[in-house]
């Protein structure tokens, strides 16, 4: 301050007074002689005892200056908020708008806080200011509890929002925060949902919050869930299950936005459920503003599920920005929006070096490096009838234009296990990137994983590769040679009541964390645009039922003794089956059907009555769907073959010299998927092989030309 103003004009109320000077008169003369007060709040200002007593020179020197009607700005420092409490003479302190220090920028603080007094100071530059002050309307919404401790949270934020907007911004802007809680109406309808569909419903989303956590990094695999993974586990129960209470919460949220009329809406945890539920109702209430969700369980398969299986794009707001912070707990989750072409979605990835909980995660999204980089400076640019223009500053740059074909093969034979070692996987990987490259693609497109690269874990960052970017009228192969499995799903109540069927990587060790399964492919491909096509080429078999032993030679691991005693024994059948019982006819390729659309039944309506209803609200065909094209049926063992000295997956180079026939003819370019499938069969009958390759996907695209 000493430098802004000069030493001789700025007072200090412990370094000022001389030694024997009276220090009431010389505070009171002080005070009196004051163009402005600086009040410093530090974090012990919370204490009830800390302005109360009797002799407490700094509440007397406030109530003082209060009294004369001196400007007073607060500073808050070390983190500091406002007292919950203060004596009856210091409450108008409350009501002014504060400035924060940071030891992170300390300077850039400080500075600021010169900028305001030299502002008080000068008539004619407040009325200035004042002419030219912009209102920034800020809407929040949440799911915390009002309480007292949300309301200093909330003072927090609103520091954080303002201080934030007005650093970046070239003109100084009045900032203006309105809250919406969600818990509280959530809380409220818990009594009228059935306690036992509620808790195996929040049950269900904790078992998916601890398999996201294992995924993400930075996580360790034992993580007990939390009081705050359950209480958003419970209120995002409460929001699946109650219709009712969804549209009173949509209701209430698009009145308060209608009538504050914010610029900026930010939402956090199940608050980004419940607003992108009101602005997929209602898209014209989001027109021309902007959207920040953080913490978002949206892409959580049960919520996905509410809307059709699918998230879509809000096509009148001015920019959809999702922060995706992988180690923020609980239920923080890629959205996986369709990007090329994206006309206002984007996605940072960001992270903490804590998995902060409740407020804290909040505001270190809001206070992060790069949200006030990479979005403050953007949001500050735009006037309020301004569209979002292609010349956006950093990241919100959207990148050149990816390849349009891209292929990623997987070849495991040498697994750890001597006895499960296959002959033929290595084989298989080097002609089907030979086929693929004689039908166009690029050898740079195409990406290889052999042995002992094809972990869990790379292969998931390889197949994040592999349709991250994908868009309309883009083509991505997924190719696997290598075993399959099936492995028992527990239910909430922990019993085997479901099968599941997935690829066994290099390191599988028959958890779903070490394998690729239905869930995290899902998680991929489900948000595709509908024009992309995906292809899943499968050369493993997925054995479960005791008779059908896998042997030297066949691509499929049997379930180990302890996986098997979960099984029940069927004395008519003289076999092991699942519980629910697997003996139905027809192919099951759980890998291929992805997610459920509909995670429960609606009472009074079809399955198909219900999607069709979703698909009219949500104005989209619900989830994408890929073509998965599988060596065998669910009942036959997959086999290797061996053309002279060298072994291949008999349905690899069926599939391989069924190709090279339809290219050789000529009709590679009207022959469609459904009747290359059926010439590998021939294919595979002339070989003398007993096993029968199945076709799955949309019919809209199985009847399309093979690429």
């Amino acid at each position: 301050m000493g430098s802004s103003f000069g030493s001789d004009d700025v007072f200090m109320d412990i370094s000022g007074i001389a030694k024997g000077d009276d220090f009431p008169r010389a505070i009171e003369q002080a005070i009196g002689e004051a163009k402005v007060i600086l009040v410093v709040i530090g974090p012990e200002w919370n204490r009830e005892d800390r302005l109360s007593a009797e002799h407490d020179w700094v509440g007397q020197e406030i109530a003082l200056a209060l009294k004369r009607r001196i400007p007073i700005l607060p500073v808050l420092v070390n983190g500091a908020t406002f007292p919950k409490k203060v004596p009856r003479p210091l409450r108008r302190l409350l009501n002014t708008n504060a400035i924060e220090l940071r030891d992170t920028r300390w300077e850039v603080d400080v500075q600021q806080v010169a900028t305001a007094v030299k502002i008080i100071l000068s008539p004619d530059l407040a009325k200035q200011v004042r002419a030219h002050r912009k209102t920034f309307r800020i809407f929040v919404i949440h799911d915390l509890a009002i309480s007292d401790g949300d309301r200093i949270w909330q003072e927090r934020c609103r520091t954080i929002l303002s201080g934030s907007l007005n650093r970046w911004s070239k003109t100084p802007l009045s900032v203006k925060v309105r809250f919406f809680s969600s818990a509280d109406l959530l809380s409220s309808a818990s009594e009228t949902v059935p306690v036992e569909r509620l808790r195996d419903t929040t049950a269900r989303l904790l078992s998916y919050g601890m398999q996201l956590g294992d995924l993400n990094e930075g996580l360790s695999r034992n993580i007990t869930p939390s009081d705050r993974w359950v209480h958003t586990a419970r209120m995002l129960g409460i929001w699946l299950l109650d219709e009712k209470v969804r549209r009173r919460i949509s209701t209430a949220f698009l009145k308060d936005v209608k009538s504050f009329g914010p610029v900026l809406i930010f939402a956090y945890s199940v608050g980004a459920v419940v607003a992108y539920e009101a602005f997929a109702r209602e898209q014209d209430v989001v027109n021309n503003r902007v959207f920040v969700t953080f913490g978002s369980p949206l892409g959580i398969p049960e919520v996905r599920a509410s809307f059709g299986g699918r998230i879509e794009e809000l096509s009148g707001a001015r920019l959809w920005l999702n922060f995706f912070n992988p180690i923020d707990t609980p239920f923080a989750t890629r959205l996986r929006i369709k990007r090329y072409p994206s006309k206002n979605f984007t996605e940072f990835k960001i992270s903490f070096p804590s998995r902060s909980a409740d407020s804290e995660a909040v505001e270190e999204y809001l206070n992060h490096v790069r949200t006030r980089q990479d979005f403050w400076s953007f949001v500050t640019t735009i006037a309020p009838s301004e569209r979002v223009k292609r010349s956006t500053p950093s990241e919100l740059l959207f990148k050149g234009r990816p390849q349009r074909r891209r292929a990623l093969l997987v070849g495991i034979g040498e697994y750890p296990d001597r006895d499960k070692r296959l002959l033929g996987c290595i084989n298989d990987v080097y002609l089907m990137s030979t086929v693929l490259q004689e039908m166009g693609f690029e050898s740079e497109n195409i990406a290889v994983v052999m042995n002992q690269r094809a972990t869990a874990v790379h292969l998931r960052e390889r197949l994040q590769w592999l349709l991250d970017e994908a868009g309309d009228g883009d083509e991505r192969i997924f190719y696997f040679s290598g075993h399959g499995a099936t492995i028992p799903s527990l239910d909430t109540a922990e019993t085997t009541n479901l099968t599941q069927e997935v690829l066994a990587t290099y390191d599988f060790d028959w958890s779903a964390e070490s394998s690729i399964n239905d869930r995290f492919l899902a998680e991929l491909y489900s948000q595709l645009p509908f024009s992309t096509r995906l292809i899943l080429i499968l050369d493993c078999g997925f054995p479960w039922i005791a008779d059908q032993v896998s042997r030297r030679g066949t691509r499929g691991l049997n379930p180990p003794v302890d996986i098997q005693s979960m099984l029940r024994w069927d004395a008519m059948y003289q076999m092991w089956v699942a519980p629910s019982s697997t003996l139905h006819s027809g192919p099951d390729f759980s890998l291929g059907r992805g997610i459920s659309v509909l995670p429960t039944k609606v009472r009074g309506r079809t399955f198909r009555a219900k999607q069709k209803l979703l698909e009219r609200t949500y104005h989209h065909k619900g989830p994408y769907l890929p073509v998965v094209m599988a060596a065998c049926s669910q009942r036959e063992l997959c086999h290797e073959f061996r053309q002279g000295n060298i072994w291949y997956g008999v349905f690899t180079y069926a599939f391989a010299q069924s190709i090279r026939m339809f290219r050789y003819a000529g009709a590679r370019d009207r022959a469609t998927l459904k009747q290359l499938i059926s010439r590998v069969h021939q294919r595979l009958m002339t070989l003398g092989v007993g096993q029968t390759p199945r076709l799955v996907g949309p019919s809209r695209v199985v009847d399309l030309p093979i690429l």
